[in-house]
């Protein structure tokens, strides 16, 4: 289990995962979405069915480049029936990068937090932004380079998803706390 190769080959295999994790970082629902960007195809169509085994309810996007991905990515921030709960993004890829797209994704409301896992065929040592990534700087943003196990794209995943619901749950938490201080002057 968990033995997947993610790679471009048209003849690599896709071997099925252990389901016991699936879903216990966030709750799915049908309006939570994924968004694959790769400008290969091939990555594009082994992606989904690798995250899907342990994201049943998600929906899966995907995207050629940066820019469509960074198109897509609004489209859902503006829908307020979907969320996008992560997104996996190769960093080369025509017309924006993935780290253009980071960045970008970062600007709108929102997305702060948003999970990214970058994936590239060059090392991390080629990019500067990808060793801060590996320094913690960002805590919502990790880094595997193809070919990658799949089953470590899905524990990146599952652990960021987490990460960013403890902090959404600490900051509603605080937020709530703060409203109900009789020091605060909000409380009646």
């Amino acid at each position: 289990m968990g033995g997947e190769i993610i790679q471009a080959d048209e003849t690599t295999r896709t071997i099925g995962f252990a389901q016991e994790d699936a879903g216990n970082a966030e709750t799915s629902s049908p309006e939570d979405h994924m968004l694959m960007v790769d400008d290969e195809a091939a990555i594009l169509r082994i992606l989904p069915r690798t995250v899907k085994r342990d994201f049943p309810g998600v929906k899966i996007d995907t995207a050629l480049n940066g820019r469509e991905g960074l198109e897509k990515a609004q489209a859902l921030s503006d829908d307020l029936h979907s969320r996008l709960i992560a997104v996996v993004s190769d960093m080369i890829m025509p017309e924006m990068t993935g780290i253009e797209l980071y960045r970008k994704l970062r600007e709108i409301p929102g997305f702060e937090d948003l999970p990214v896992v970058w994936v590239s065929g060059y090392t991390g040592k080629d990019f500067p932004e990808v060793q801060e990534a590996l320094d913690g700087r960002d805590p919502f943003l990790r880094y595997l380079q193809k070919p990658f196990e799949g089953q470590k794209l899905i524990q990146h995943l599952q652990e960021l998803i987490a990460l960013r619901a403890e902090r959404r749950a600490a900051q509603s938490e605080t937020a709530s706390a703060l409203t109900d201080s009789p020091d605060s002057g909000l409380a009646d």
